[in-house]
């Protein structure tokens, strides 16, 4: 892996660019973008060839560094395409960029994304306006796809024999008013291998409420789920 790391200016995050040489992508990658976001670090994926588009690969190169993009061209010799496509799937990369001969006598690129597998061309002026457009796609769709699990397995209980039943699967969160006592906390956690995972500050008020556990007035709503 050639890794050439221009200077980047200040400014926001930097954006990671991910070149590699091939049109045939793989179809679904892993999870490198949610490394880097995890960071604080925009990704985007260019497919450019060095031999069939020099010039386009060395005009991206030129331009990367001042849109905050660190530059990682694959140009290994020693290991064949499909090394590569394996790799990087192995990485994971959220959009793929290919360019044929065909895309260029068209000027325009072929965009896919990883979550969807949907394949969209884009005009090859202003690129990286449509990459990023996409990558914002990509992040809001797999967001609203984890704050919908996340809803969907989430409960909420007042009854402490009703909490025992629902830890008896595998329920997600569980909400359950709590008396800010550790102790009580702790023999819920012996009792069902639960413990709280969270206290949003914008919870519900408990409005008098009394502790899932011991009955005191309790405090807050808790999140409580198991560990798997």
């Amino acid at each position: 892996m050639a890794n050439e790391r221009p200077t980047v200016p200040p400014g926001p995050a930097p954006v990671v660019g991910i070149l590699t040489g091939s049109p045939n992508d793989v179809e679904v990658v892993g999870k490198a973008r949610e490394v880097l976001q995890a960071l604080g670090i925009e990704c985007e994926l260019r497919v450019l060839s060095a031999h069939r588009t020099p010039e386009r690969v060395r005009k991206y190169v030129e331009e990367a560094p001042a849109r905050g993009i660190r530059v990682l061209i694959d140009d290994r010799d020693t290991q064949t395409p499909g090394w590569k496509f394996n790799e990087w799937e192995l990485r994971g990369v959220p959009l793929r960029m290919e360019i044929g001969p065909k895309d260029l006598e068209k000027s325009q690129v072929v965009l896919a994304r990883r979550d969807t597998r949907q394949k969209s061309s884009a005009p090859m002026e202003d690129i990286g306006a449509h990459v990023e457009q996409r990558l914002d796609e990509i992040q809001r769709a797999l967001y609203d796809r984890a704050l919908k699990f996340r809803e969907d397995h989430t409960s909420s209980t007042d009854s402490y024999d009703e909490f025992k039943a629902i830890m008896e699967g595998r329920p997600g969160f569980v909400i359950s008013p709590w008396c800010g006592s550790a102790a009580c906390e702790a023999a819920i956690k012996t009792e069902t291998q639960a413990t709280i995972r969270n206290i949003p500050f914008t919870s519900v008020p408990v409005d008098g409420k009394a502790c899932l556990k011991c009955g005191s007035p309790a405090t807050a709503h808790a999140w409580f789920a198991k560990a798997y």
